[in-house]
Formats: structure tokens, C-alpha cells, sequence
């Protein structure tokens, strides 16, 4: 089993490559959460959604959407504090909203946040030097 298990990485790392792997384990991850936001959405009446949207006024709307920025801002501080708490001083904020962003985004709404989010995370950071312990902290940022 061992055997077969170096010769698999073996080939991936010689002939696909991580990045290429992870690339396509992401196109696939982007599938499947729209195909499963396809089938949620089919049984929603849009014209019940569409009325309650014009019961609802402009400033309402704007306030929504302001907060749901606000939120997903707020939550990108998450991953930069817990990069200085380990260390990791040299990775920009700009990365750290990235794979904050990302990782909560698809962790939350396709689930198994721990494993999404970390695998997300752990993809946006090796670039960054850091590996799997570091990465592993991180995942924890995910069940928050």
C-alpha cells in the first residue's frame, strides 16, 4: 500500500502537479456548490421572492448588502490576527483577506467547514511558507 501511495504522488508531483490538482479540486468544489445551489433554489417561488424584494425599500437593501460587506470585511481579520499570533508577519493583509474570504465563503455554503476552509487556507498559505501545523491553526478559525 505504501508503495502505491509514493508512486501516486510520484506522478502527480512529476506529471500533473500540486497546483494543477488543486486547481481542478477547486473547479470541482465550484461545481458542485452551484449545481446544489441550482437544486435549493428550483423549489423558490421568484415571484414571492420578487415581491418580498419590492416590499422592501432601496435604503433597506443597501443597508443589507452594507452589512453582509461589513461582515465578510470584519471576518478577514480573523486570519491576519491569527498570522501574527504564529508569526507570519511577511504575509499581507491582501492575502489574508483572500484566503479569509474564500475559505468562509465556500466552507460555509458547501459545509464541512473545518476541511474546506483549512484545505482553502492551507492552498493560499503554502505559498507563503507556511505548512500544515501552520495551516492547521488556521482551520480552527473555521468552526468560529
Amino acid at each position: 500500500m505504501q508503495r502505491l501511495l509514493n508512486k501516486l504522488r510520484r506522478v502527480i508531483k512529476e506529471r500533473i502537479g500540486w497546483k494543477r490538482l488543486g486547481i481542478a479540486a477547486s473547479l470541482i468544489i465550484v461545481t458542485i456548490a452551484i449545481m446544489h445551489l441550482y437544486r435549493t433554489l428550483k423549489g423558490v417561488d421568484k415571484y414571492k421572492l420578487l415581491s418580498a424584494l419590492a416590499d422592501k425599500s432601496e435604503h433597506q437593501i443597501a443597508m443589507a448588502a452594507l452589512c453582509v460587506a461589513g461582515a465578510f470585511f470584519t471576518l478577514t481579520f480573523y486570519d491576519l490576527f491569527a498570522l501574527r499570533t504564529i508569526g507570519k508577519n511577511r504575509v499581507p493583509y491582501r492575502v489574508a483577506a483572500l484566503a479569509s474570504f474564500c475559505s468562509y465563503v465556500i466552507g460555509h455554503n458547501i459545509g464541512a467547514t473545518v476541511f474546506t476552509g483549512g484545505a482553502i487556507r492551507f492552498r493560499i498559505y503554502s505559498d507563503w511558507g507556511l505548512n500544515a501545523s501552520g495551516s492547521a491553526i488556521h482551520s480552527c478559525l473555521a468552526l468560529a
